[in-house]
């Protein structure tokens, strides 16, 4: 494996991961049902956060371990998605206010390491088998 692909790879794995923190005290409070759970947040961070980190980083693994053009396009929905919907929300300065500023600043590395990943993976595409 090559340094490029090695750091596509890593890149999206830590978009995820840094996805996972946002998310966590929402599901624990929803889990346990505390009367200050509020379902929509939990829900709206799924979707905006969790779903297309989740496509970064099968996509990174589909496109740089198994050499597949179909990680490409997971990369770039999820990557793109993540970083338009994150940078018109801070913009708005949403992102702060729902994320909170812990929060905020997780969201924000994932918008970072999604784009990372993003030039990572067209940089990497000009190697692959066609698949």
């Amino acid at each position: 494996m090559k340094t490029i692909q090695k750091l596509e790879f890593v890149s999206g794995v830590f978009t995820f991961l840094f996805a996972l923190p946002n998310v966590y005290p929402n599901f624990i409070s929803f889990a346990y049902g505390f009367k200050d759970s509020n379902e929509q947040l939990l829900f709206s961070k799924i979707i905006f956060l969790i779903i297309p980190a989740s496509l970064v980083i099968i996509g990174a693994i589909f496109h740089t371990i198994k050499r597949w053009k179909t990680g490409l396009l997971m990369i770039f929905v999820g990557g793109m998605f993540l970083t338009l919907t994150h940078t018109v929300g801070f913009l708005l300065g949403q992102v702060l206010s729902v994320y909170h500023l812990f929060g905020g600043a997780f969201a924000f590395t994932t918008i970072i390491l999604a784009f990372f990943n993003l030039i990572l993976t067209l940089g990497n595409s000009k190697e692959l088998s066609p698949r």
